[in-house]
């Protein structure tokens, strides 16, 4: 089997469990010995080609169709050689990059029928998680730069989460995010620990402080207080989670003498992802949160606010027990990106990428672009 290649790199790539040979010869790959597999498997293993684009590189002639059988040793993969959204870091053994699904609570997925359909061929097409959005009210007419329609179909997240366990078994159920401060710190921390529980653990719990001055006013939150009073929120509902005597007193919440069961199934919290942009966000992203989560950035702005991240870990002390912080990212727009950008997410620190389907597609459409992108991204269908 010969695989052209722009810029091969002599020595060897890796398929799991062998050791393929590479020449020096430039844009070549050497011959190939792989037991009883075809070319097309080695392609979509080692470059990660779908079927379609094995079909025009054979066509190409960019590959010879056959079989061939060898013995060879399993040998490590070469990191170098394999595309970075598929690699394991080697400075911190983290796995290879995530794909969350968002706005499975909007639109056509505002429809039970629909909602149902996509969580489970999410799930099935080898997505990680899916993501929801939070309003509780939308402003009509829009606040100028933020053109979210006020007839917007948009489901409150916890229920439609809920809703999308009782379909699913093992795909992650992550709100993104939260606007904690219009929320009321103890219910909301019942509503998550419950939803957690009926998932068996696999709440992600994103949170905000949120921008939208008309709506915090509509529920009779303190949008210049806002930043504040999510610090509290936060503080408060870790407290009653995970104190034997839950106990708290803050600005802003106070209790005592109370239990709230059943605690969440996953010790001693659920996952807490950061939203936000602002130097307040990525101090209690770094602090109080296990990652943080950043929507419609292209990857500019992604290595821009990863390096605000990071200048916040060197002025803030982030827990030990949080570990490292997790870096998740909506791109802008809706098409899934190439392997090249993807690459360069990777390259900028990013862990998990989010992706949204276009909001006119109906539930069919919305089928279809679930398992089409699973199969483009190379996730392993379940």
């Amino acid at each position: 089997m010969l695989v052209k290649m722009d810029d091969p790199v002599a020595g060897e790539m890796y398929v799991p469990g062998l050791t393929i040979k590479m020449s020096k010869t430039p844009g070549r790959l050497g011959p190939v010995p792989i037991p009883g597999q075809h070319t097309d498997e080695i392609v979509a293993n080692v470059l990660g080609y779908d079927p379609a684009a094995i079909a025009d590189l054979r066509g190409a002639g960019a590959i010879a169709s056959s079989t061939l059988a060898a013995s060879a040793e399993p040998r490590r993969p070469s990191d170098r050689l394999r595309p970075a959204h598929e690699r394991r870091s080697l400075s911190s053994g983290e796995d290879a990059m995530k794909f969350g699904l968002h706005s499975v609570n909007l639109h056509t997925c505002g429809y039970p029928d629909a909602a149902a359909r996509v969580g489970r061929a999410a799930e099935a097409a080898g997505f990680e998680s899916l993501w929801v959005a939070d309003h509780v009210v939308l402003p009509d007419p829009p606040v100028p730069g933020r053109p979210m329609a006020p007839d917007q179909r948009l489901l409150d997240p916890i229920v439609a989460l809920t809703f999308l366990a009782a379909h699913t078994t093992r795909i992650r159920l992550a709100t993104g995010v939260i606007i904690l401060p219009q929320r009321q710190a103890l219910v909301l921390a019942k509503q998550l620990a419950s939803l957690d529980v009926l998932s068996n653990g696999r709440l992600i719990f994103g949170l905000g402080v949120g921008w939208c001055e008309p709506e915090m006013r509509s529920v009779g939150a303190p949008f210049a207080e806002r930043g504040r009073v999510a610090d509290d929120y936060l503080a408060a509902m870790r407290a009653v989670w995970t104190q034997p005597k839950p106990s708290y007193r803050g600005p802003y919440v106070t209790f005592d003498g109370v239990q709230a069961m059943p605690r969440p199934v996953q010790r001693p919290t659920p996952p807490i992802v950061v939203g936000g942009r602002t130097p307040p966000a990525f101090r209690r992203a770094v602090t109080q949160g296990h990652g943080w989560y950043g929507f419609g950035l292209d990857v500019s702005e992604t290595q821009k606010l990863v390096a605000a991240l990071r200048d916040a870990g060197k002025e803030h002390s982030r827990p030990a027990e949080l570990g490292r912080l997790e870096i998740s990212v909506t791109p802008p727009g809706y098409e899934v990106p190439d392997t090249a950008t993807l690459d360069a997410y990777a390259a900028a620190g990013v862990d998990r990428v989010i992706l949204r389907p276009r909001p006119d597609m109906d539930a069919s459409a919305l089928e279809r672009f679930t398992a089409e992108t699973g199969r483009t991204l190379g996730l392993k269908a379940v």
